[in-house]
């Protein structure tokens, strides 16, 4: 607890499409375009959303030679019983508790046993005088500081009414009002039931902070009551919270209380929208301030929102290695990672990744960093790896970003990354995609297939077994692995980029006997009709090769075609959308159903025109068409940009 002046400390919170091909011509398997691969979605960079109100130095403690020998608690039952009279000498006692409670804070335990809470409240509600008022508030905000015991005994006994109706009366010293926004704000730094019942005088805080005639150490007190009560921030209604206090704000930070004024920004930040120039201005004051904690943690808020900051700021946060500081860099480096890199920052985010109370902060960072440059973060990838049990979602988001560009980079860590499908699906799904377009052999398949199952890495895994179809020994394994059937269900996925994905792998699956027959076994023939063949989108092609595919088999797999009711729309596909592969499908559906194929292009075929009839075809070894696949895959990434956390 603190008297009227204390300072407030925040401590961080645990911040392409390929070419169809030619009918008849090779087109291998197709590895879907997902979108620009960088991480968004997970917690990253933690800022600051709590704090308790700090001491000052305490006052020295008495002269030895003067103090009375009786035992403490027989002073404070003497203290009790005058604060209970009220003969006058009540003000001089309540002071008297106050610095004790702050030159000894173990003995508060002892204060409140000898039940001073209860007078020193009623002070504050009904004293005469306004500063015996705030010499109670005084000492009941020494004994709220960073105790949450006494925090509920002060509750329990209603003193947060008296302490608000002590902040709005206007006929008490400002020093007095100063005393009992101290208390509210320590009330708040604990538990719920503190952050409502402070949360019920923030108007009162802010014509406090805003009262020209405040001094600083009022405002002061104002402003960490105001930083406090707004938390949690989710809870805040934006109207109550006025943009003005940023005055107040900026004139604290240029003060001795910057701490104060960093908490008010924190809090500002968060719980309102602030115009471009008190933007500006706000960082350009915390950037000055920047040897505070506080003001660290403000500025890291800030350029969560989308502030910007000089780089010069860099060097100092670089030199602080603190929670608060890292999570600044971090938040740096979703405007400008290059100069975080240029400052020498990322070996040093490195190294913090090694310290548990860092780690999390530290990965993020660097997956943002990564989000840009990650060239400068892959030397690190053993490092990130490492992590990746005790952070899935920051170290896998920062090697998926590495992969992007550098798969051979993480390539070694498949292994890892398949153990984290289980904590970050999405993330690490993403980064064994780009190792698989760069080498399918590289990737485990079963971990990819129980992938499958999950929503957050579903389409990710489909971009990776994409390519890991592309050859021979690929689609056996996955077929072994017992994937077909999930793949099939993702056809009708609600999510069109993963029923999008699931067809390329069920088109590159369906180029071989093995694959064919595992997904006519499994209804591939039928899901991919119901999905639809008739579309213009990249999903209704990719299933209509698929089907052209299925079509190379022997009698039975066109029969299963037939069955699944593909003739008409591939027909109608075929003439009106041009469709090679639809055609290359009719054609070779004609071998055994050529009656069938030319009732449907009939039925298309205006009445004036002769229908082309074709004869049943026996298509001979050396004229045997080749799947359809693609000759390179493509990438998968992820349309997401860096993260930030407020």
């Amino acid at each position: 607890m603190a008297p009227p002046d204390a300072q407030n400390g925040h401590a961080p919170s645990n911040g392409a499409t390929e070419s169809n091909g030619a009918p008849e011509q090779a087109t291998a398997p197709l590895m879907p375009p997902a979108a620009a691969a960088l991480v968004k979605d997970a917690p990253a960079l933690q800022t600051i959303t709590r704090g308790e109100l700090m001491d000052t130095p305490p006052p020295p403690p008495p002269d030895a030679d003067d103090a009375d020998a009786r035992p403490l608690e027989d002073h404070l039952r003497e203290c009790v019983a005058v604060l209970k009279r009220r003969k006058g000498r009540e003000e001089p006692v309540a002071l008297l508790l106050r610095d004790f409670c702050a030159a000894h804070p173990d003995q508060r335990h002892k204060v409140v046993k000898a039940g001073c809470i209860g007078p020193l409240i009623g002070l504050v509600r009904s004293s005469r005088t306004g500063s015996c008022k705030g010499a109670a508030a005084a000492a009941l905000a020494q004994l709220a500081y960073d105790d949450e015991g006494n925090r509920q005994a002060i509750l329990a006994c209603e003193g947060e009414k008296p302490l608000g109706a002590l902040v709005v009366d206007r006929n008490a010293p400002p020093t007095a009002r100063a005393s009992a926004c101290d208390c509210l704000a320590n009330l708040a730094a604990g538990a719920a039931d503190g952050v409502v019942a402070a949360r019920l005088h923030v108007a009162a805080f802010t014509a406090l902070a805003t009262d020209d005639e405040s001094s600083f150490d009022v405002k002061a007190s104002a402003a960490r009551a105001l930083a406090n009560a707004l938390r949690p921030l989710e809870d805040v209604e934006d109207e109550a919270v006025n943009p003005s206090l940023s005055q107040c704000a900026l004139e604290l930070l240029a003060s001795d209380h910057r701490e104060a004024g960093a908490s008010l920004a924190r809090a500002l930040v968060l719980a309102t929208e602030l115009d471009e120039g008190t933007v500006k201005k706000l960082s350009a004051a915390l950037v000055a301030a920047i040897d505070s904690d506080g003001a660290i943690g403000a500025l890291a808020n800030l350029l969560a929102r989308g502030a910007t900051a000089a780089p010069s700021v860099l060097p100092k946060l670089v030199a602080t290695r603190s929670q608060a500081s890292i999570v600044c860099i971090g938040n740096f480096a979703l405007k400008d990672a290059g100069a975080v890199v240029d400052c020498g920052a990322v070996p040093v985010l490195a190294d913090c990744l090694g310290d548990e109370a860092l780690r999390r902060s530290a990965c993020a960072a660097l997956r943002n960093v990564a989000a840009s440059n990650p060239g400068a973060v892959a030397p690190f990838s053993e490092a990130l790896a490492r992590v990746l049990g005790e952070v899935p979602n920051e170290a896998a988001g920062a090697l998926q970003n590495i992969a992007m560009v550098q798969p051979a980079a993480v390539a070694t860590y498949a292994p890892e990354l398949a153990v984290a499908l289980k904590d970050a699906p999405r993330k690490a799904a993403c980064a064994l995609a780009h190792i698989a377009a760069r080498d399918p052999a590289d990737v485990p398949v079963t971990p990819l297939v129980e992938a499958l199952n999950n929503a957050k890495s579903a389409s990710a895994a489909c971009c990776a077994l994409a390519c890991v179809a592309s050859d021979t020994p690929g689609r056996a394994a996955l077929v072994d692995a017992k994937g077909v059937p999930s793949l099939v269900a993702l056809l009708e996925d609600d999510d069109a980029k993963c029923a999008c994905a699931a067809a390329h792998v069920i088109r590159n699956l369906a180029c071989d006997d093995k694959g064919r027959r595992a997904l006519l076994i499994n209804g591939g023939a039928a899901a991919l009709s119901a999905a639809g063949l008739e579309g213009d989108d990249e999903a209704a092609q990719l299933r209509v090769e698929a089907i052209a595919n299925l079509c190379l088999g022997d009698a039975a797999d066109r029969t299963a075609v037939v069955n699944a009711k593909c003739i008409r729309p591939l027909a109608k596909r075929a003439h009106v959308l041009k469709c090679g592969a639809a055609a290359d499908a009719l054609d070779r559906l004609s071998v055994d159903e050529a009656a069938l194929v030319n009732k449907a292009r009939a039925a298309l075929t205006p009445k004036k025109a002769t229908p082309r009839r074709l004869g049943p075809r026996r298509l001979g070894p050396t004229r045997k068409p080749a799947p359809y696949q693609c000759v390179s895959p493509v990438p998968p990434a992820s349309a997401d940009g860096p993260d930030s956390v407020l």
